[in-house]
């Protein structure tokens, strides 16, 4: 069925034209279909004559015997002037097919449209599906509150938005793409330089993220926005190294292939090295301490234990190493001679032919030892000796110490030492030795006399220094 609607007319008074303006609305079956017309009248005949040729030319199109019917809306402008509380309604053949102006004031068709040219307006709104082939250019607001499907391109100029937006096949974005909702990309999404990719909510990809996918010569970065102050995440271009602007803290395991650099290091807790565990200290040591392995991995702060040893005890026998003789005075007649046997102590003898006491006098030099701290107990030198009798105006030893400035040592246990009976050997203690001052790597100087007269001999065996020396 075809309806004829005319809307206006317009006289040309110079040349006696009339224009007159037609909408052709055709029913179908299940859907309408509108035409817009103009036409020219020039004289009253002519009129009539095209008014005959349009309804000659619609009648074909009629449906039974029923032929097209002309509504002339300047005498007749309002269809159901109503109060406005109840739709106006256009019946098509049935009270199925209609077209209604709601008290909403919207148009509806009770089937399909279908639009040949533009279809144009402020606003358009589709309650339910869309089947659009060509081109679809929206220049203000569209609101689709259901599913629209887009064969074609599409184009927006200005916002899309929705509650959900699924692209099947690559999307080009020139702009800014705002997501506020779940947005579903199963194709490739290319960002332009100029472009800005801005969502409000959770970004997910079950593939691949690429940054600076060019390969250009520069730095890719990650900025994350901060109330303070944004930070980043940048792959260097220059260094080739990832650089973090702020602290990483890693609640589980880092493992690292490369160098692991920085100003400071710190792990809340166990460290892996090459396979193993070791479980650290939860405070700091104190001054002079070092990390000890139980030989399971845990380490704990352990002071250092310092004592003698091979390294930290130097004993000399006769004949002393790099040792000096000399006299003191013109008490100095006698005879000093060095000997020495299987199973006995090697020894120095002084001895003299004179009735009165003759002295002579043996110095030994050594260096003290680069981690030296101090001397131990209360011998820190030793001094093992043998006199005849134990009468010291017979025989006797005394020892004096030089310290690391040459400096007398106010030593005691040092002076006239005898045998508390005759022909036995005896080790002496000297004490006080820590008196003096000793530098690592200087030296410490002793002195040692032996004195006797005809009646007595002085022997001398070992001198020990036993000093202490920090771990190395």
């Amino acid at each position: 069925m075809i309806y004829l609607f005319m809307f206006s007319h317009e006289v040309n008074s110079m040349s006696e034209h009339v224009f007159v303006k037609f909408a052709i609305l055709t029913r179908y079956p299940h859907t309408f279909m509108i035409h817009f017309t103009r036409i020219c009248i020039r004289n009253g005949f002519c009129g009539a004559l095209a008014v005959a040729v349009v309804l000659l030319l619609l009648a074909p199109a009629t449906v039974g015997a029923a032929t097209a019917l002309l509504v002339n809306t300047e005498s007749f402008q309002t269809i159901d002037s109503g109060d406005g509380a109840t739709n106006i309604e256009l019946r098509f053949g049935s009270s199925t097919q209609t077209l209604k102006f709601l008290t909403t004031n919207k148009f509806q068709f009770s089937r399909g449209l279908s639009v040949q040219g533009n279809l144009s307006g402020a606003s358009l709104r589709i309650d339910g599906g869309a089947d659009i082939w060509g081109t679809l250019g929206v220049s203000g607001a569209t609101v689709l509150k259901s599913t629209a499907t887009i064969n074609g391109a599409t184009k927006v100029r200005g916002n899309l938005s929705g509650a959900s937006l699924r692209i099947d096949g690559g999307a080009d974005i020139w702009g800014n793409l705002g997501v506020s909702g779940s947005t579903v990309l199963k194709g490739n999404v290319n960002i332009r330089n100029s472009g800005t990719l801005n969502a409000s909510g959770s970004i997910l990809t079950n593939s691949d993220a690429t940054i600076n996918s060019d390969r250009g010569a520069v730095d890719a970065t990650f900025t994350f926005g901060n109330a303070t102050t944004n930070q980043t995440i940048i792959y260097s271009h220059a260094n080739q190294r990832f650089e973090f602007s702020k602290d990483l803290k890693v609640t589980g395991g880092v493992r690292v292939t490369g160098n692991l650099s920085g100003s400071t290091l710190n792990v809340d807790g166990n460290t892996i090295l090459r396979g193993t565990t070791y479980q650290w200290p939860t405070s700091q040591g104190g001054a002079n301490t070092f990390l000890k392995n139980d030989g399971a991995g845990a380490l704990s702060w352990t002071s250092t234990s310092v004592g003698p040893s091979s390294g930290n005890i130097l004993s000399l026998h006769p004949e002393y190493r790099s040792a000096v003789y000399t006299q003191s005075g013109s008490t100095a007649v006698g005879q000093l001679t060095s000997s020495g046997a299987l199973g006995f102590d090697n020894l120095y003898r002084w001895t003299t032919t004179k009735g009165t006491l003759q002295d002579y006098w043996i110095g030994v030099r050594v260096q003290v030892p680069k981690n030296f701290t101090h001397f131990t107990g209360s011998g820190g030198i030793q001094l093992r000796l043998r006199t005849a009798t134990a009468n010291a105006a017979e025989n006797y030893a005394t020892l004096r110490v030089l310290d690391s400035n040459n400096a007398n040592v106010a030593v005691t246990n040092n002076a006239q030492l005898v045998n508390s009976a005759a022909n036995i050997w005896r080790t002496v203690n000297i004490g006080n030795v820590s008196a003096g001052t000793y530098t690592a790597g200087s030296y410490v100087t002793v002195l040692i006399k032996v004195a006797a007269t005809s009646a007595g001999y002085t022997d001398l065996g070992f001198l020990n220094f036993n000093w202490s020396n920090s771990t190395p």
